[in-house]
């Protein structure tokens, strides 16, 4: 995705030493964001592939994981993107797991402690999954978003919300699965300028798509109070509780 510090070559050289891997690694010329990258990736697959999935570079996952991802998503065909959660690099709370959205569109974790992770549960409908760590039905993209996994204009931030909607709006079910998969080091690929940018830009460009006008008004005066104060609740929490469900 453009880079410059070597890191290419030293991905060839270690894929070139496992030789019993299928394995591409493809060199762009340019940095095309967290889409453009992942599109790409995508566009390249083999053609059997059932799944796709996407693994952050600041992130690393846990052995298990991969085969956990598998065997629910064979299980359940109704599920077109899937998650785990998502632990801090100081393996202190919660990074990431499924997401819920208030009804102007600010994301909320069910949790960020471990302790109260919903362990007794499988599986649970959520919003959105995040792009640390998901996997994806190959179907359930190509019915909601063709040949490409996100929005390329989007480039990073916000474009993982727009795909679950989308794969819903498709007919299939987002979830994630109460169990711990990976660890994360928020925000090493973006300056603190760069993620409020592009979360501004792109928070901004979801609600008009699905809005309008007159709604994009007045989220743009809900964003300035979320981001500014910190202090604005989540408005569906109760109704996001509700989703604590086994699927069936």
């Amino acid at each position: 995705n453009g880079s410059n510090d070597g890191s290419f070559e030293v991905i060839r050289d270690f894929l070139e030493r496992k030789g019993e891997l299928r394995k591409k690694i493809i060199k762009l010329e340019r940095n095309l964001g967290f889409t453009g990258g992942n599109n790409i990736g995508f566009k390249s697959r083999c053609r059997d592939s059932k799944y796709v999935v996407l693994v952050n570079n600041d992130a690393v996952v846990e052995d298990h994981s991969f085969k956990l991802y598998i065997e629910l998503l064979e299980n359940l065909p109704v599920i077109g993107a899937l998650q785990g959660v998502i632990i801090n690099q100081g393996r202190s709370m919660v990074d990431s797991a499924g997401l819920y959205l208030s009804n102007i569109f600010t994301a909320h974790l069910p949790t960020k402690s471990l302790r109260d992770l919903p362990s007794k549960y499988e599986l649970l409908k959520c919003s959105f999954v995040e792009g640390t760590y998901p996997i994806y039905r190959v179907e359930a993209l190509r019915r909601s978003m063709g040949e490409r996994i996100f929005e390329d204009i989007l480039f990073g931030h916000g474009e993982d919300l727009l795909t679950s909607l989308r794969i819903w709006l498709s007919g299939y079910v987002v979830a994630f699965t109460p169990r711990i998969v990976g660890y994360h080091m928020r925000g090493c690929s973006w300056t603190r300028v760069d993620s409020m940018y592009l979360g501004y830009r792109n928070y901004l460009a979801i609600i008009n798509l699905f809005g309008g006008s007159i709604p994009y008004i007045y989220n743009l005066t809900q964003t300035i109070i979320h981001f500014r104060y910190r202090k604005l609740l989540p408005i569906l929490l109760k109704e996001s509780k509700k989703l604590h469900t086994r699927l069936k």
